[in-house]
């Protein structure tokens, strides 16, 4: 993938936005229950308000995060097709 290519660099921007999502979910739900209650909702506010509209991030730092989704959607594709063949393979086997 050309990091000059606009549409790759649209997609890999969605890709960030949603797992920086999930991963701020995710560690809200986490320290939200110890440090700001049992439900979080002030942990999640504060979160929130501490994001920002663009992405303003260095060029080297937006290059390894694009590099390190690409990383990972490849390592999930290949998982997913291990998985695949191996239910394949599982269902031909004769019965006994």
């Amino acid at each position: 993938m050309s990091t000059s290519d606009p549409h790759a660099q649209r997609v890999a921007g969605l890709h960030l936005r949603r797992n920086l999502k999930m991963a701020r979910d995710a560690h809200a739900y986490v320290r939200g229950s110890t440090q700001f209650g049992a439900s979080g909702r002030e942990w999640r506010v504060h979160l929130d308000g501490a994001a920002t509209s663009s992405l303003e991030a260095p060029t080297w730092l937006w290059s390894s995060v694009v590099d390190l989704i690409g990383i990972h959607e490849r390592a999930y594709l290949e998982h997913c097709r291990r998985y695949a063949l191996s239910q394949e393979k599982a269902n031909e086997e004769p019965l006994r």
